[in-house]
């Protein structure tokens, strides 16, 4: 079976395309309303601001119990346990990166043009259509800026996505046959792949154990794993940080080994 993550411009289609893949493939349909939802349970966090970390960079000096990128870290640990056992169409921010290099993970971006995508946003917001056209806008910059903050890239770059659907020009039925057939057919996982996504939930779920330890001054923290040997990388402001980190990545249940390549920034 395979994982399914749908990237979209503001009412593109989106979500009518994940519900029909859903039902024609038997899959789960994971909204990023529900991601949140279940990110908030598990780590005891804001829904509100858990929902600023995934659209907006951080302002000036703004103040959270944890920073926007701790609580990415947490979206991400949350993201990757929600598809680990796959048979999963996820639709909304923050997953196409994830999961790149995975094997059975099909990553779509929909996109729809202007007048597609202005008719079906007035439909449901009821805005005037000068204020539509301001509102997709607004939408589609904030969250170009929210994906070059996090991931350094340009979301609207075709090259990220196995397909690009513009649900203007072909029906949706049509692109939903298409797209199961090649997930059938193409993106079903081997015990490799598997093994992939769970080292990426081990290293996920520890990263996010770090973001959330207010003991330690986080920075930028790289975490991979491989068959419980645990890869630290990236920087941190301390040698007494770079302890901290180790010892609390060392106490987890099913690491084996930790390979430490942290630099201290002071």
């Amino acid at each position: 079976m395979a994982i399914i993550t749908i990237s979209r411009g503001t009412y593109s289609g989106a979500k009518a395309l994940a519900e029909c893949l859903g039902q024609k493939l038997g899959y789960r349909i994971l909204s990023r309303e529900e991601l949140v939802q279940a990110t908030a349970e598990r780590f005891d966090a804001s829904e509100e601001e858990l929902e600023l970390a995934l659209t907006h960079k951080p302002g000036f000096l703004e103040r959270y119990r944890f920073s926007r990128l701790d609580y990415i870290h947490c979206v991400r640990a949350e993201m990757a346990r929600a598809v680990q056992s796959d048979n999963v169409v996820y639709h909304g921010q923050a997953g196409y990166r994830l999961l790149r290099g995975v094997a059975h993970h099909l990553c779509l971006n929909v996109i729809a043009d202007m007048e597609y995508r202005i008719k079906a946003t007035m439909e449901r917001t009821h805005l005037a259509r000068e204020r539509t056209i301001e509102y997709i806008k607004e939408l589609d910059e904030t969250r170009d800026r929210w994906v070059q903050w996090v991931y350094g890239v340009d979301r609207n770059d075709p090259a990220f996505y196995d397909f690009v659907i513009n649900l203007e020009h072909i029906p949706l039925e049509t692109a939903c046959s298409m797209i199961a057939q090649a997930v059938e057919r193409d993106f079903q996982a081997t015990p490799e792949s598997q093994r992939k996504v769970d080292d990426l939930v081990f290293a996920t779920g520890i990263r996010a154990q770090i973001a959330i330890d207010r003991s330690i001054v986080d920075d930028v923290v790289e975490v991979e794993a491989e068959d419980g040997v645990i890869t630290l990388a990236g920087t941190v402001r301390s040698i007494d940080d770079a302890d901290k980190v180790r010892s609390l990545v060392k106490g987890m249940p099913g690491v084996k080994r930790i390979e430490s390549k942290m630099a201290v920034r002071w």
